[in-house]
């Protein structure tokens, strides 16, 4: 199909099934070729649409076409320039799709959207933003094994019911997206959505996969400088390893216990307020110990009161404790001075990454 006019706007289509498969094609890529561009901007497709085999040279325009059904785009390769905008009824699959040039995605997709082993390129600009005010994605987005190009964006984006298993996001920008939170950090639809849409089980290699995709959450957004984010998908990757270490066979449950260590007393060096709480407990029961024993030694109610802040205030800040009589006294304030050289690191840590937020 040369040297023509796709000129099909505002075309409506009873029935749209269009494969360009060619065996006999030269180069391989058994496509059909249009030369110019495609324009099915304003065109309606009343049934399902098929898109097979197909290479749009200079780019396809769908700029406000409607789908009132499924839409299939398999081995598709579209060229210079790329409007992927509109409504979309049905569901919708890319399949081993390529787009070789800029791309703006500012579609409304009502049903489930797939893009599975697409390729974006990666010195060009691809835009996944909101459709005049309107959620993306209505019901379900998954990106299975596509390539990011590095000038990807997700622009004002509800992704709580996106996936992006298997995809490497670490160099996708995402500003003013909106996740789904849960118990004070964000949880990628993948931990949810994987029995559902993908038919697997949640076994270790499920939470490996997740714990990968949350590092790269991280490095995204540590990429523009968005700590607060960056934090709350660093808690994501840290809960997926323990998930994964307490699944795998072989791991090192020292490696479990001190990551459980590591979220009791800071929630994984993001919530300054637990360490601190946990270091006035322990500060507490410290000096509450030390007052029973001097209690115990003989000494009166009021009389106990100063020697026991005392003990317990220079255990905690590391000073010199006075020579003590009691063996049990001297227990105590080691276990002081011990727990202060954990807690303690782990407060100032929190604490910078509060700030730095």
């Amino acid at each position: 199909m040369q040297n023509q006019d796709y000129d099909f706007t505002a075309f409506v289509f009873p029935q749209f099934d269009l494969d360009g498969f060619r065996p006999e094609d030269d180069d391989g890529k058994n496509r059909t070729k249009f030369e110019k561009y495609a324009r099915f901007s304003h065109a309606k497709f009343l049934a399902k649409a098929r898109f097979h085999f197909l290479h749009f040279a200079e780019g396809g325009d769908f700029n406000d076409a409607i789908f009132y059904e499924d839409v299939q785009f398999g081995n598709v390769e579209f060229g210079s320039k790329n409007l992927e905008t509109g409504e979309f009824d049905g569901p919708v699959q890319f399949h081993k799709t390529r787009f070789e040039g800029d791309c703006i995605f500012a579609a409304v997709f009502h049903d489930k959207v797939e893009f599975v082993d697409v390729t974006f390129p990666a010195d060009k600009q691809v835009l996944f933003s909101w459709y005049r005010g309107r959620t993306m994605f209505q019901k379900v987005g998954i990106f299975i094994s596509t390539v990011f190009s590095s000038k990807t964006k997700f622009n004002h984006l509800d992704l709580s019911k996106v996936s992006f298993m298997a995809s490497d996001v670490s160099n996708v920008e995402f500003t003013e997206c909106v996740f789904r939170e849960v118990d004070r950090r964000v949880k990628l639809f993948d931990e949810e959505g994987v029995e559902t849409y993908y038919g697997r089980t949640k076994n270790e290699q499920h939470f490996g996969d997740l714990e990968t995709l949350y590092r790269q959450f991280k490095v995204s957004f540590q990429n523009k400088r968005d700590w607060r984010r960056a934090g709350e998908f660093f808690i994501g990757e840290m809960e997926m390893r323990s998930e994964r270490l307490k699944l795998e066979s072989n791991s090192s449950r020292i490696e479990l216990c001190l990551l459980d260590i590591f979220k009791q007393l800071s929630f994984y060096g993001e919530r300054p307020e637990r360490a601190l709480r946990v270091f006035l407990l322990l500060l507490i029961f410290g000096i509450a110990l030390i007052y029973l024993i001097e209690l115990c030694s003989g000494k009166g109610f009021a009389e106990a009161i100063l020697p026991s802040l005392v003990l317990g205030l220079n255990a905690v800040t590391f000073r010199q404790a006075a020579n003590l009589d009691s063996q049990l006294a001297e227990l105590v304030i080691t276990c002081l001075r011990i727990g202060s050289a954990i807690v303690l690191p782990l407060f100032v840590l929190a604490l910078r990454n509060r700030f730095r937020h």
